[in-house]
């Protein structure tokens, strides 16, 4: 019996609406121009400013890092890809391309982390830092598809938990549609390089930051002793074998085009009912494999949590997905799996494709 673990995975008997979340709301922007590399400048929050602002704010943020200074022994780069990682998922965009954050940002469930690695800065002596973001952007130069993407999700309102997306290459979306063939891939492929940031992801692996620990050691002579960690300690989980896994979003974004470097979106308006098709249609192929749905649960690899479920766990820098994913185990561990593809029928009844050529909106 193939297992992922205790933690958020259901058995594929569910209904998909149990996992389904909704994220904050935002507002504020900025913008750049074409082509310009995005800088951003902080001001550094000094660990003897901030006054007590009540539940959120500086003053707050730095009391309770000061309580566990976590970040102590990060390196440059983890701060600067920390702070990337909490900003990009403090924005959305609104539809007419602008990035908005929720009024006051203070209340943000991430606007801690961000602050707290301000306050790490300030303990080392940071005046004004600046960073280069990776994933960050305030307009649409990285994302030219977001008021196309807009205009064609306007007026269907639809409720979350009431519909999933799968977004990719329109062409192979229609076969998905009309036909109900799908290629499924392992948990491996996921690693490439050639993947665009927003889906390439190590997915059986999960590496958590450890601080404080012991650990024991066996001697030479079979005697085992403890010892206490120095500094921080990276401790990987792994999945104990590739599986295969199908990713879709629960909740619509306009960058999300853009992000999957996708043309399309398909729309499924009947989630139980797609759930049950797609699975009777891997049985047909993997008859042995068990299959599982979840919604994948992010989570801060400095706060680190026991034995967490590999196969339903990513970095919070993708929580602004929103993912629900189906896997299926083979009854025995097995690494590199190969793709499989799947003929479901026509999905037509209950699924809509959206086409980013059938928008109207030009960029200005």
């Amino acid at each position: 019996m193939w297992t992922t673990g205790k933690e958020q995975p259901v058995s594929a008997s569910w209904g998909f609406r149990h996992m389904l979340r909704s994220p904050p709301e935002a507002e504020g922007h900025g913008t750049r121009k074409m082509d310009e590399p995005l800088t951003l400048h902080l001001g550094v929050l000094k660990n003897r400013e901030g006054g007590n602002t009540g539940k959120h704010g500086p003053g707050l943020w730095r009391d309770e890092y000061l309580k566990n200074r976590y970040l102590k022994h990060a390196t440059h780069e983890e701060l600067t890809n920390r702070l990337d990682d909490s900003f990009v998922n403090m924005i959305r965009f609104t539809d007419e391309g602008k990035a908005v954050v929720r009024t006051p940002v203070e209340k943000h469930p991430l606007a801690a982390l961000f602050g707290h690695v301000l306050h790490e800065l300030g303990q080392r002596g940071a005046g004004d830092y600046a960073f280069s973001v990776k994933s960050l952007h305030f307009d649409d130069t990285a994302y030219p598809n977001i008021r196309r993407a807009a205009e064609l999700w306007r007026g269907r309102n639809l409720k979350p938990g009431s519909y999933m997306l799968k977004f990719g290459k329109v062409k192979y979306l229609e076969h998905l549609l009309n036909k109900g063939e799908m290629r499924i891939c392992p948990a491996s492929f996921y690693r490439e390089p050639s993947l665009v940031r927003a889906i390439r992801d190590d997915e059986l692996h999960f590496t958590q930051t450890v601080r404080g620990g012991t650990v024991k050691i066996q001697d030479h002579d079979g005697t085992w002793r403890t010892a206490s960690t120095v500094g921080a300690v990276l401790l990987t989980h792994t999945a104990n074998s590739d599986y295969y896994l199908s990713c879709h979003s629960v909740l619509f974004e306009n960058r999300l085009f853009d992000d999957f470097n996708a043309d399309g979106c398909l729309i499924i308006k009947d989630m139980d009912r797609f759930g049950s098709c797609l699975r009777n249609a891997v049985r047909a192929i993997l008859p042995d494999c068990d299959c599982f749905i979840g919604g994948v649960q992010y989570r801060d690899p400095y706060f680190p949590t026991k034995n967490p479920n590999v196969v339903f766990t990513k970095h919070f820098r993708y929580s602004y997905q929103r993912e629900l994913r189906i896997i299926w185990g083979p009854p025995k561990p097995q690494e590199n799996l190969t793709p499989i593809h799947v003929r479901m029928g026509a999905l037509s009844s209950f699924c809509e494709l959206m086409r980013l050529d059938d928008a109207n909106a030009t960029l200005t």
